[in-house]
């Protein structure tokens, strides 16, 4: 990959080829828990290299709209929220949910008002998640509605940490299952139960065969452990889907992650966990998660991932990677991080801002990687030369359907078969 290709894949700022594609699809904007029922204050929102403000009305309501106001340019961000609108400190000026202008104590109300309104777009709210669309506001598609919205909210969680680097770096992270069994040694060891022939497989099987597969949502591939199934006639297979641009569904199950870009250095990166036989709101699932993706509040603080936004100005560095070096020296741990995020955050960050592509050496195993890459690349291309974008998220495959699977695979087998409802292209 030279150095234009990297700047094509990385950069989604106005304007630019990546930045048009990425903002024809919904998108998480932020946690529920940001803007709560009672007593929420606005919020600043950074997506795709731009600045907006989003509140709740005393409806529930929330409202998401540009966060200059549009008399002269204001952080809507310092205002109130007054029933269902916000009032911009500077001028008083009342914008509705919708962007209605309400109120403009400095000018006649009915001149002003007339063919004048706030940029708002559509927001949905569900599962702890608000997302929102930032795309032509003329042909709003409908939002797609993923597996953990199957569920009940409290057999559902969601944790948000915060990446200083481009969202490519963390996407591809998620993508590479042949760094699992090496990276995550040191977690392996507390996997579940239920997972954890999946952790022996990985341990055994450092170099997995790939086969991967378009869909019409973006891609699923199959890393396969030749002899690491759980009978000696059998391999073990881990199928992960990517459900472009955004969402990557990871094996077992019950886990996806969702790296969206604030802007071309920084990265909101969300955790999303579900089981239908457990709560995650509280409890040991909620607990087990915290600790094994180390994700909990103090690791958090340590690290740097913990959500921040300035009210205005630019975003400073936040991340840091303290190692236990004393425990790496002992054997005690590989890596001398606390938690699976933390391991492949510190890999990603430590890249840099946005890594130089063009000084890698990718072997057999990077073909996801390579392939996912040529994708999006050819979709910024086509887009940014006045094409369709391939509406990933309204394809034949229900959204509810996409999910990842791991187990045995039999030599007669066709791992297909373990997510039959992927429509291939």
């Amino acid at each position: 990959m030279n150095h234009e290709e990297n700047e094509l894949l990385c950069r989604i700022g106005p304007g630019t080829a990546m930045g048009t594609v990425v903002r024809n699809y919904w998108v998480p904007a932020f946690p529920s828990t940001q803007l709560p029922m009672q007593n929420s204050d606005p919020i600043r929102v950074r997506l795709f290299g731009e600045n907006y403000v989003a509140f709740r009305g005393d409806d529930g309501t929330i409202g998401f709209l540009d966060e200059s106001c549009p008399h002269r340019g204001a952080p809507l961000v310092f205002g109130h929220q007054e029933g269902c609108a916000i009032r911009c400190l500077y001028h008083g000026w009342k914008i509705g949910t919708d962007g209605t202008i309400l109120e403009t104590p400095n000018a006649e109300a009915s001149a002003i008002r007339k063919g004048l309104k706030a940029n708002a777009y559509p927001v949905e709210e569900s599962h702890g998640l608000v997302w929102v669309y930032l795309g032509p506001q003329d042909t709003v598609p409908p939002r797609p509605k993923y597996v953990w919205e199957q569920e009940k909210p409290e057999h559902t969680l969601v944790v948000d940490v915060d990446w200083d680097c481009n969202w490519v770096q963390a996407l591809e992270g998620l993508l590479d299952s042949s760094h699992a069994g090496i990276l995550h040694a040191d977690i392996l060891k507390k996997f579940p139960p239920k997972m954890q022939a999946d952790g022996d497989a990985m341990k055994r099987g450092l170099l997995p065969r790939f086969e991967l597969e378009r869909t019409d949502f973006g891609l699923h591939y199959a890393a396969v452990r030749s002899g690491a199934g759980s009978t000696a006639d059998a391999d073990q297979v881990r199928i992960t889907a990517y459900a472009a641009p955004f969402v990557t569904f990871v094996p077992t199950g019950g886990m996806a992650f969702i790296p969206v870009p604030v802007d071309d250095t920084h990265t909101k990166f969300y955790n999303v966990w579900w089981d239908p036989d457990e709560r995650l709101d509280s409890g040991p699932g909620y607990e087990h998660r915290l600790d094994m993706w180390g994700v909990t509040e103090e690791i958090l603080r340590i690290t740097g991932m913990t959500p921040t936004m300035p009210p205005v100005g630019e975003i400073p560095p936040r991340n840091v990677w303290p190692q236990d070096r004393v425990a790496m020296r002992a054997g005690e741990s590989f890596t001398g991080f606390d938690g699976i995020t933390a391991e492949d955050a510190a890999l990603a960050v430590g890249m840099g801002p946005i890594v130089d592509r063009s000084k890698e050496h990718l072997v057999a195993s990077d073909i996801v990687i390579s392939r996912t890459r040529r994708i999006l690349l050819k979709e910024a291309r086509t887009v940014g030369a006045g094409g369709e974008h391939s509406k990933w998220q309204t394809g034949k495959t229900p959204p509810e359907k996409i999910t990842a699977a791991s187990g045995d695979l039999l030599a007669n087998k066709n791992w297909r078969d373990m997510v039959p409802d992927h429509v291939a292209i």
